[in-house]
């Protein structure tokens, strides 16, 4: 699956998606946010985030990693 991911950041690179940088280093971003995101949606409770808070923490923990490997608009 991760090999996968790093074809899809390197095809995002190439089409302008993202910004220049070395794609490893964007799969491994993509791939920790997304695992420990998983991690913490499954143990909600035990770190204290209400569980009909979770989908609104994921989407902006997710839009925040986008803003930041996003390539500017053109």
């Amino acid at each position: 699956a991760f090999n996968e991911l790093l074809g899809i950041v390197e095809e995002g690179i190439q089409q302008g998606y993202f910004q220049e940088r070395p794609v490893q280093e964007v799969a491994f971003a993509a791939w920790s946010i997304v695992h420990g995101l998983a991690y913490l949606t499954i143990d909600y409770s035990r770190i204290g985030i209400p569980k009909d808070a979770t989908h609104h923490l994921v989407q902006s923990a997710l839009d925040v990693f986008m803003r930041g490997v996003s390539a500017e608009e053109k």
